[in-house]
């Protein structure tokens, strides 16, 4: 049977196992495994080369396909992309530094006939508990990095609102002072000197403030404090600016 036989076949085989295959070209088809599609590139030389597995557009690194032996099928791809469904490329990459050695071994082991089996797959694609674990302990560093990313996240969008803020009493302020330019004049101003006094202290304030911040940003672009405290930081004094920035409104 030439190469294009044995892929049909192979397709009709996952059909049957309620595992549909969508051709996309000669040798690209996709498969939906719960809420993730794959792409299987074929070689035209398959089953001697074994295929790519892409994930969107990244390749997807597993046992079945760094390992591959021409005892393998689509169907055996495709079965083990169902049994490790969620696979996280960030521990993939890990899980497929499986000895060349001891694969081979294994498919020997179970020999050609059982290689289609979950059992004589499973034998195949994890070796040893190491594997798992090293799975599960990348999987734990991702989740922990992820909430991180959440909660830097959500701080620097607090940041660009305290920001928006900051601006439009900017704009509010630039207004008033049009304003007050036409009533320079007025003789309740010339008992203000204390207030005056008062907005001139908080604008020294915001000056030091900018100029922390300044350091802070350069700080952060010489890695010389972690992004989280930089945030944190950055915030804090922001928030200062912000009330002095309010103060001085309400004193003009």
């Amino acid at each position: 049977m030439n190469t294009q036989g044995i892929i049909q076949a192979q397709i009709d085989r996952c059909a049957r196992e309620g595992l549909p295959v969508t051709p996309v070209d000669q040798f690209t088809f996709t498969i939906t495994i719960g809420s993730t599609t794959y792409t299987l590139k074929l070689s035209p030389k398959y089953p001697q080369e074994g295929p790519k597995i892409l994930r969107g557009k990244n390749e997807l690194p597993c046992p079945i396909s760094q390992s591959w032996n021409s005892a393998f099928t689509m169907f055996d791809i495709i079965n083990h992309l169902r049994i490790n469904e969620g696979y996280d490329t960030a521990y993939a990459t890990q899980k497929c530094k499986l000895d060349v050695d001891e694969v081979k071994a294994a498919v020997s082991r179970a020999g050609i006939n059982q290689v289609s089996t979950a059992s004589g797959r499973e034998a195949v694609i994890v070796q040893c508990k190491s594997v798992r674990q090293a799975k599960d302990k990348m999987k734990s560093v991702q989740d922990r990095k992820r909430a991180a990313e959440t909660r830097l996240g959500t701080i620097f969008n607090e940041l660009f609102d305290l920001k928006d803020e900051v601006d439009n009493l900017q704009k509010n302020r630039e207004s008033l002072q049009g304003e007050a330019s036409r009533y320079s004049k007025d003789p309740q101003q010339i008992n203000a000197e204390s207030m005056k006094a008062k907005v001139r202290s908080l604008k020294e304030q915001n000056d030091v403030i900018d100029a922390e911040l300044d350091s802070l940003r350069t700080a952060l672009a010489s890695q010389q404090i972690k992004p989280e405290q930089f945030a944190l930081d950055y915030k804090a004094k922001m928030q200062l600016k912000l009330k002095n920035k309010k103060l001085i409104e309400s004193l003009k």
